[in-house]
């Protein structure tokens, strides 16, 4: 009887070779591809040729993984318009459209922003809160113009907020009160006054352009529960307008109230007194720091050692220097 030879398990299949795009061929996403001329290094794997793998084997790339591959947009600026068309979606451009102006790199941004089929708030908040933040604050409000032909300002949302406390700040940077009461209005004809940002902005923006008048009435305007909020942007508003007894007088009642006083109302409070050369409120305002425990905090040493030089009281201004460290002096 014929002994039976056991049964070979079947070969294995070759290994798949996935080998890399050949730069010339313009693969099915609609773009040149270019793996392994980036900085001219062959065969490298960086997260851009990842990204373009996966597009053209049209898996499907998670929000959060671009994200995270694409960390610094700047070396695939040539390569991001077909890799968003292959992975799609405004969320993803608003990743790169972000990604850029955190960078500094806001013509990119514009780029970005205008080469976008769909532009959601989120497009146009980020792209107007990156100009601002390169200093282009004119650019920024010709932005949010734009964005207004699109894009109504309604409710209070996050991206409301982001956009016009933006936007006054750019308003009181270039001294456009016109441009600062146009948008107040828009806040009053879509209910969106009388959150306590946007009330605080606007006084900000009417304290530093002189608008006491303004200013009180957003100020008398608030709701009772943002009271504290709006007295601390008032205070503020009226030691820029030189206004230093209702300063205090706003001080005081937040202090009877048991409301929390920061440091930047206290160095407000000084750098107004010192520009009037009132040294007896602003002593009295200093013992109200040392009891809060503030009196350390740069900005209000600072404000304390200007406030003391020009009352010309250097005895206090030496107090004030000897308790600061080397590195503030």
């Amino acid at each position: 009887m014929l002994q039976q030879r056991p049964r070979l398990p079947p070969p294995l299949p070759p290994p798949i070779s996935i080998m890399p795009i050949r730069p010339d061929v313009e693969n099915e996403a609609g773009y040149r591809d270019e793996m392994g001329s980036i900085n001219g290094e062959e065969g490298t794997s960086r997260p851009g040729d990842v990204l373009r793998l996966m597009d053209a084997l049209r898996l499907p790339v998670e929000a959060d993984l671009y994200a995270s591959l694409l960390k610094d947009p700047r070396p695939y600026a040539t390569q991001r318009r077909g890799l968003l068309r292959g992975t799609g979606g405004t969320i993803l451009m608003n990743r790169l459209l972000l990604a850029y102006a955190a960078a500094g790199e806001v013509e990119r941004a514009l780029e970005v922003l205008e080469g976008m089929p769909k532009r959601d708030s989120i497009s146009w908040v980020t792209m107007i809160a990156g100009l601002s933040a390169a200093g282009d604050h004119t650019g920024a409000l010709r932005l949010f113009r734009e964005m207004l032909r699109e894009w109504r300002l309604g409710g209070g949302g996050a991206t409301v907020i982001l956009s016009v406390t933006t936007v006054l700040r750019c308003c009181g940077s270039t001294r456009d009160l016109k441009l600062g009461k146009c948008v107040h209005g828009l806040l009053l004809k879509n209910g969106a006054s009388g959150c306590s940002t946007l009330g605080s902005s606007l006084i900000r923006l009417y304290g530093l352009l002189g608008r006491a008048d303004d200013a009180e009435r957003v100020f008398r305007s608030m709701r009772a529960r943002d009271w504290a909020v709006g007295a601390a942007a008032m205070t503020v508003a009226c030691c820029k307008m030189g206004m230093i007894g209702t300063a205090l007088d706003l001080f005081g009642e937040m202090r009877k109230a048991g409301r929390r006083t920061k440091g930047h109302l206290f160095s407000s409070i000084f750098r107004a007194c010192a520009r009037a050369g009132a040294d007896l409120p602003g002593r009295q305002v200093h013992a109200c720091a040392v009891k809060t425990g503030v009196e350390g905090h740069e900005a209000v040493r600072n404000s304390l050692v200007e406030m003391y030089g020009r009352c010309g009281l250097l005895l206090d201004e030496r107090r004030v220097l000897e308790i600061m460290p080397e590195k503030e002096q």
